[in-house]
């Protein structure tokens, strides 16, 4: 396996991919050529060029230890019932979380053409800026009509076993809050808020809705595609229109583009600044935004996270 503190060596990457195209595609498929558009101590992302294919494909790796925070095989669960309610994400050709290749999980899919929103958005005129938006919406409405058996996580066949939501809630901050200050005010804010984690029943929710994760063809302005469905679990629809609504102008100024309009902010608050306490970005706009949301709930802002 790999060295915990280090990136994977690209030529581990590349006999990777090389078995991991062969099982999906058969012994006779043949790996052209490895991009890695990401790798750290855990995880990476190819791109690849496989011989006679259509198309670029998406190779990700995780570490069997990444588990159970990350699951490439509940992730290709997850990306399968999107896909069948309506949400467009890229083909999934064959995963696997035991670690049967090389001790790897792995997912493999299609490469989906598009740019992320962050960057199209400057180049749209109002009006297909309003499609983009429409297509969020549209987005959000899908996932609400997936309709898990309860709150929760969900496993590797994206079934969940139910839990009430706050504890559900508080589990998932145990699992995915790692530093320690920022995840007793997470405890805090699920166990003092009950009344502000969100109404109605369970959704897929994908929880990492952002820019970043939403591809656009620049020109027809259409939304091509939702990624990284890794954090996917069984959540008010709060959580993800929180999400959506905090990042500037991804989904429109109010709530018409909203299918389900929240009457209550303090809901939206709570599940953003939640995701602000699960991260870390070293960036003055974070810090600001969570101190910003701790104030709005009366909790101290400690020097290391405001």
């Amino acid at each position: 396996m790999t060295d915990p503190t280090t990136p994977w060596p690209p030529l581990r990457l590349d006999d990777l991919a090389r078995e991991a195209v062969r099982a999906a595609l058969g012994p006779g498929a043949r790996v052209d050529e490895v991009a890695v558009l990401q790798s750290t101590p855990e995880s990476a992302v190819l791109r690849l060029a496989v011989h006679g294919a259509a198309g670029p494909l998406v190779l990700k790796l995780a570490a069997t230890s990444a588990g159970p925070a990350l699951d490439l095989g509940r992730t290709a669960a997850v990306m399968r019932r999107a896909a069948a309610a309506g949400v467009p994400v890229p083909a999934v050709l064959a995963a696997d979380a035991s670690g049967r290749l090389d001790g790897v999980q792995h997912l493999l899919q299609e490469h989906v053409p598009g740019r992320p929103w962050r960057e199209v958005r400057p180049l749209l005129d109002d009006a297909a800026v309003r499609a983009v938006h429409a297509a969020v919406a549209a987005v959000l409405a899908a996932l609400s009509t997936v309709r898990p058996a309860g709150f929760g996580e969900l496993d590797g066949d994206g079934e969940v076993r139910p839990v009430p939501l706050a504890e559900a809630l508080r589990r998932r901050v145990a699992l995915r809050t790692r530093r320690p200050a920022a995840r007793a005010l997470a405890e805090r804010l699920v166990a003092e808020h009950p009344d502000r984690l969100g109404a109605g029943p369970p959704v897929l929710s994908h929880d990492d809705l952002h820019h970043q994760n939403v591809l656009v063809d620049p020109a027809s302005a259409r939304l091509v595609a939702v990624l990284d469905w890794d954090k996917a679990w069984a959540g008010p629809a709060a959580s993800d229109r929180a999400r959506v609504r905090f990042w500037d102008d991804m989904t429109g100024p109010g709530p018409e583009t909203d299918p389900e309009p929240a009457g209550d902010d303090d809901v939206h608050r709570l599940h953003q600044l939640l995701w602000c306490l699960e991260h870390a970005f070293p960036t003055a706009r974070h810090r600001a935004d969570t101190a910003r949301l701790l104030r709005s709930f009366d909790l101290p802002v400690p020097a290391d996270l405001g």
